[in-house]
């Protein structure tokens, strides 16, 4: 009888060692399960917040790249526009060139009068520092400018068209150029020296595209605009 009970004893202790091994297996397989469910679940959460981020991305990325082509067209047209209403406009004018008149303002005669003078004349062989006194000062400068603007305004718009590298030291350079002063006496006017009158000289020869005198190169555009109109 005892070793009836041991055995029996024994069997239901094995059934329940079984039973707790199935609930343990059970359990460490649900556990496993939820914590895969919830890494699964956060790592789709992470891929579907960065895929959102790409596209936002993507999204400003297009709409620089055309708000960009958007601000080119607009400035490509704007440019048009005011080519043609330049273009207009000078189509519109009669050619306001009359070089004695141009020479009988009152600061083109002050600046003749200076170069001209017998008395004290520019020589090449003297430095131009020698010669400070008689710079152009600024109010000068804006005079001719000026003068030159209503004797030949429409050449220098046009020149201004065709050759928009052309600087305000390129077109100062013509305006004493049309009074017919020689690079001496410019560089004395400007005081500069010699060879930067020079480098000016053939930077718009270079740019007229010709080995003349750019007072003859300018004179040349003159009278082709007066045989066109």
């Amino acid at each position: 009888m005892t070793l009836y009970n041991e055995s029996k004893q024994n069997r239901l202790d094995y059934q329940h060692q079984k039973e707790t091994r199935k609930y343990i297996i059970t359990g460490a397989i649900v556990f496993w399960g939820l914590i895969l469910a919830m890494v699964f679940l956060f790592w789709r959460i992470i891929k579907h917040k960065k895929s959102l981020e790409t596209e936002r991305h993507a999204h400003k990325i297009q709409q620089a790249a055309m708000a960009g082509r958007l601000r080119r067209s607009n400035a490509d047209l704007n440019e048009r526009k005011k080519k043609q209403a330049s273009a207009l406009a000078l189509s519109s004018h009669q050619p306001q060139t009359n070089a004695e008149n141009y020479l009988d303002e009152p600061i083109s005669k002050q600046i003749l009068c200076v170069c001209n003078d017998k008395s004290n004349p520019i020589k090449s062989t003297i430095p131009v520092s020698a010669y400070a006194h008689l710079a152009l000062s600024d109010i000068q400068k804006a005079q001719l400018k000026d003068a030159a603007m209503r004797h030949y305004g429409l050449l220098f718009e046009t020149m201004k068209l065709q050759h928009p590298e052309l600087k305000e030291k390129d077109f100062f350079y013509c305006y004493l150029c049309l009074l017919g002063l020689d690079n001496m006496q410019i560089a004395v006017l400007q005081q500069k020296s010699i060879s930067t009158i020079w480098d000016r000289e053939n930077r718009l020869k270079k740019i007229f595209g010709s080995d003349d005198k750019v007072s003859v190169i300018l004179f040349g555009i003159i009278n082709s605009q007066l045989s066109g109109c």
